[in-house]
């Protein structure tokens, strides 16, 4: 609803509006004139938007980076999705969930998930020695 000094309007905002973008609707303003609505956009600071597209960030520990792994993902309506990372995932890596990201008027873009790992805090002795054999072996 938009107030016009002693008039309102009721206006749609189709979804997946973007920053700086202008709407135009016919005959809503006084006098049967045409109103013009300038869109700000709040960014929502889970995502980076790229036109249809939304880029999110995950951290994952290192164990899982080296085994398997599942998580959760939020999309931009609040849905949950489980995303299965493989074994090996290198931090950096793109993970693209089609049709999740924001909505256009041809259907939605994407959501890409970009994987980032964090090394563990605390790392119990008999792993330590277990990876230093490793790295022994892996120098020859």
């Amino acid at each position: 609803t938009i107030k016009m000094g002693d008039r309102t309007a009721e206006i749609d905002v189709p979804p997946g509006i973007d920053n700086g973008m202008t709407m135009r609707y016919s005959k809503v303003a006084p006098g049967d004139r045409d109103l013009f609505v300038h869109f700000r956009v709040m960014a929502d600071p889970r995502f980076e938007r790229i036109e249809d597209n939304l880029i999110t960030r995950i951290v994952i520990n290192t164990w899982d980076q080296i085994l398997v792994c599942s998580t959760t993902v939020y999309t931009i309506d609040g849905k949950t999705l489980k995303v299965n990372i493989a074994k090996g995932t290198e931090t950096g890596t793109k993970l693209r969930l089609a049709g999740q990201g924001m909505p256009n008027g041809r259907g939605r873009g994407d959501l890409y998930v970009i994987v980032d790992t964090k090394l563990p805090d605390d790392v119990p002795g008999d792993v330590l020695t277990l990876l230093k054999r490793e790295q022994e072996r892996q120098r020859k």
